[in-house]
């Protein structure tokens, strides 16, 4: 498996307008059953690729269940004749290089127009990848849809092209070239995973590092580093010159402004290459605060053209040769997105096959079991992920590996969800939401939060304590003081946060429709562990101290801890989610894998999961709910097309949705017919 960064734990979602909830009380009678339908979710760290492959072939009870995210054709085709259960999704996703645009010479751009010719995109897709990836250009991937800009400078793979380029510039030839005036090239090293853990990318930056050595760029060395320790030299430090990283996204190009605003160039950030352009700025800032969606569509498209370049002399920002080396363009060089292919041992059952995303969803690990209710060999009802490596930290304040998220992540949930097939929103935590300007032009966002579940009993945390309104409060607040690194994009801009009843109003200083889908971090930080240091007992006295703490190495509750819950825990990671993290990093570290335990607390019963999803996928055209859209739902729909309440023909099943995605209009018409032909063929489960 290759290389990845920053899973998002509460899968991002579009702001469009209000989805009516979908949440049905259960039956009082329904079983109440609470949390996953399995009882441990253990990731096993295995980091050879050639090992997870042996691993998954071997199944249960000795080997490994589920691999995510394979980017190894053979290993795939290998999978697949042993009868493995495969499944593929376009991926949210994007692999770039990356430069220090802070160094020389690459703080000049026509040096890094002439490296983004050396990249050899197609040869390292046709050598490597096959079917598993495609080429991009642009630091939009094409499954981001509308916010995708295909019309860039591709910047086609050409030595040729990257000499005339030095050339013109003033670069004098040779081997190392020399700079302009005459002297040395610095050394330049480019940063890329160890062979052992992501051979497919230490290949593609040595692939690269060739390209350049072989046109006389001799200066330029491959470094083969440990993914968290290069990972903290790029953004924690700002002490590298090249380095190779891949990236999971949301649905949104949210990582256009945290990787290329000026705002965002500080230590920890998403920016550590150090562009700073006022123009780009601009439309960077129309994008993310901005109000109007067609200007932000707009404005993300240019963002694209500025950064990569115009395609023909004619565009606004071609680049040609020689040009002023102060021009911030090309401080990232995109190569390629994923197709997500996951593989699973048969006698599972259950994964979701999110749009975006494939198998690795908070959805497939609720609801994924075994056939025959156990695991095979064991009478134990476990499942066994693949993870490629261990976590740097398991504290979400300094988490920033997808390997710490697959962690940590379920132990937390969100305020909203999205739509496994549509990408819709849906309530979640939050039973509805809004947000707009006070009378004094100033923003807000509101959440009415949930504190009973929907068999009316009190949502409780992890350690049992009950859920309040006021614990969203207390995380805002947190966030808000202690400003830790990873999340200072949007604490920065957190104003007073009310409470009143169960309604929740944040007052921002800032306007940003993307503000809606950050507030659920809120519920990574219960008050009961983070309202002090929860060893020391004593207030955090620093920024440092709250980002350095190991919440995993302690069991909970500690004496530090303020009005713990009744209910112990193995360690302080916790929050609201139906997981429960059982082992530290060390223990990790130690033993090769970690567990996550089913959360028997949690405030959905798996009843109600079951009728979420059954909802969710009636809602992306399955009319008739058999778990299938197929020619008999376009059929539902055909019948039912033109009718409204109280016409014969009316069927409610068929009016799906409503214009642009919209909740369900009371009519039936092409919306609902374009979403069931849209989603045609989509099964509700893998397999």
């Amino acid at each position: 498996m290759e290389t990845r960064i920053l899973k998002t734990m509460c899968l991002t979602i579009m702001m469009v307008a209000l989805i009516a909830t979908v949440f049905t009380v259960a039956p009082a009678s329904s079983p109440t059953t609470r949390g996953p339908k399995i009882d441990t979710l253990r990731w096993k760290v295995t980091r050879s690729p050639t090992a997870q492959l042996v691993e998954m072939t071997l199944g249960p009870p000795g080997g490994s269940d589920i691999m995510q995210g394979s980017i190894r054709p053979t290993d795939i085709e290998t999978l697949a004749a042993q009868g493995k259960i495969v499944s593929s999704r376009s991926g949210m996703h994007l692999c770039w290089f990356g430069v220090n645009m802070r160094r020389v010479p690459l703080d000049d751009v026509n040096f890094r127009h002439a490296l983004a010719h050396l990249i050899p995109k197609d040869k390292i897709i046709g050598t490597l990848f096959k079917y598993v990836t495609i080429r991009i250009d642009t630091p939009t991937p094409p499954a981001q849809a509308l916010w995708y800009n295909p019309y860039v400078d591709p910047h086609s793979f050409s030595p040729d092209e990257a000499k005339n380029i030095l050339r013109q510039a003033g670069y004098g030839e040779g081997a190392p070239w020399t700079l302009p005036g005459g002297g040395a090239m610095p050394t330049l090293k480019v940063y890329m995973p160890l062979e052992v853990v992501a051979p497919t990318s230490y290949v593609i930056g040595k692939m690269f590092v060739d390209e350049a050595n072989a046109i006389g760029l001799t200066n330029i060395v491959s470094e083969p580093f440990d993914f968290a320790g290069y990972l903290a030299k790029v953004y924690d430090q700002w002490d590298f010159d090249i380095y190779w990283v891949c990236w999971s996204l949301g649905r949104f190009p949210t990582i256009l402004y945290l990787g290329y605003d000026s705002s965002q160039n500080y230590l920890g950030s998403r920016n550590p290459s150090g562009i700073s352009w006022p123009a780009l700025d601009t439309e960077l800032r129309t994008f993310y605060f901005g109000l109007d969606h067609s200007a932000k569509v707009a404005a993300i498209k240019k963002v694209q053209e500025m950064v990569m370049g115009s395609p023909t002399p004619a565009g606004d920002y071609y680049l040609d040769y020689n040009m002023d080396p102060t021009y911030q363009a090309l401080a990232y060089f995109p190569v390629y997105s994923r197709n997500i292919y996951d593989m699973a041992n048969p006698g599972l059952k259950g994964l979701i096959n999110m749009f975006g995303y494939g198998t690795d969803n908070s959805y497939t690990y609720m609801n994924v079991e075994w056939t025959g209710g156990t695991r095979p060999g064991t009478t134990d009802k476990m499942v066994v992920m693949v993870e490629s490596e261990y976590p740097e930290t398991l504290n979400p304040t300094s988490g920033k590996t997808v390997y710490a998220w697959d962690f940590m992540g379920g132990s937390f949930d969100g305020l909203m969800a999205t739509n496994a097939w549509s990408h819709r929103d849906e309530p979640w935590l939050a039973t509805s939401w809004s947000y707009g300007k006070h009378s004094d032009n100033k923003f807000y966002i509101k959440y009415n939060v949930r504190t009973t579940d929907l068999q009316g009993q009190p949502i409780v945390w992890a350690d049992g304590k009950a859920f309040a309104p006021s614990d969203v409060k207390f995380g805002l607040d947190f966030l808000t003081q202690w400003d830790p690194t990873r999340y200072r994009y949007f604490s920065d801009y957190i104003g007073a946060v009310g409470v009143v009843g169960n309604e929740v109003t944040i007052n921002m200083t800032q306007t940003s429709q993307w503000f809606l889908y950050d507030m659920g971090a809120a519920l990574q930080f219960p008050e009961q562990v983070w309202a002090k240091h929860p060893v020391h007992n004593h207030a955090w006295d620093s920024r440092t101290e709250v980002e350095t703490f190991d919440p995993s190495a302690y069991t909970y509750p500690q004496a530090g801890n303020t009005n713990p819950g009744p209910i112990a825990l193995p360690t302080q990671v916790f929050g609201l989610g139906p997981w429960i993290l059982k082992h530290s990093t060390n223990f990790i570290a130690t033993s090769g894998y970690g567990d996550l335990e089913a959360n028997r607390k949690y405030w959905l019963t798996q009843d109600d999961h079951d009728l979420i999803l059954t909802n969710q996928f009636h809602y992306s055209g399955d009319v008739n709910r058999d778990a299938k859209i197929s020619i008999l739902d376009l059929a539902l729909v055909g019948k039912a097309f033109g009718s409204v309440p109280g016409m014969p023909r009316w069927n409610p099943d068929a009016d799906i949705t409503g214009p642009a995605g919209t909740p369900p209009d009371s009519k039936v018409d092409i919306d609902d017919l374009s979403l069931s032909g849209k989603y045609y063929g989509e099964k509700k489960t893998v397999p």
